[in-house]
């Protein structure tokens, strides 16, 4: 799908049919008729949700091509195969969880003192919800500000491209 293309140079790439500056993602050619920021816009969303669409029956085709092979792996009574193509095998990973909700119960049952409960839940804890926090905290008449110290807030933004209602073309200003 990318290319070098030969005029522009070696940082200078042909993707699908657009011609794009690696080093600074400008966009040196356009395909014909595609002229107005619109309707580069509109070609640029088309071309998104198309790769999504793509995107998703790759992921569903490797799915089924996974479970095939894992019927055959089964089937041989092997775990893994190797050709000159790769290798195919079972996969597992283990994950373990535990669950402050059952901390209490689970304290009482086996006669946990309360401070020593406070301590496991503290060291064992990576990360606080914010939402209970908030609301747990305010309950114990904890300033708001004060809670809010303890938490931070990050925002990612990205560009996505989403099927929608097919209409005038509109435009949002930030």
């Amino acid at each position: 799908m990318t290319e070098t293309v030969a005029p522009y140079g070696a940082h200078i790439a042909k993707v699908g049919e657009l011609i794009i500056d690696e080093d600074t993602g400008e966009v040196i050619e356009w395909p014909e008729g595609i002229a107005d920021v619109p309707e580069r816009l509109a070609f640029l969303t088309q071309r998104m949700i198309e790769c999504t669409r793509q995107e998703k029956l790759w992921k569903s085709y490797k799915g089924m091509l996974g479970s095939v092979a894992g019927a055959l792996l089964a089937k041989q009574g092997i775990e893994r195969y190797g050709s000159e193509y790769g290798y195919v095998s079972f996969r597992s990973r283990t994950t373990e969880t535990a669950y402050a909700e059952q901390l209490e119960d689970w304290a009482a049952r086996h006669e946990i003192a309360g401070n020593v409960l406070v301590g496991l839940a503290a060291v064992s804890a990576k990360s606080l919800d914010p939402s209970r926090l908030r609301d747990s905290g305010t309950a114990a008449g904890i300033d708001a500000d004060a809670i809010e110290e303890l938490i931070e807030t990050k925002t990612s933004t990205w560009v996505e491209a989403r099927e929608g209602r097919r209409a005038a073309p509109e435009k949002e200003r930030a």
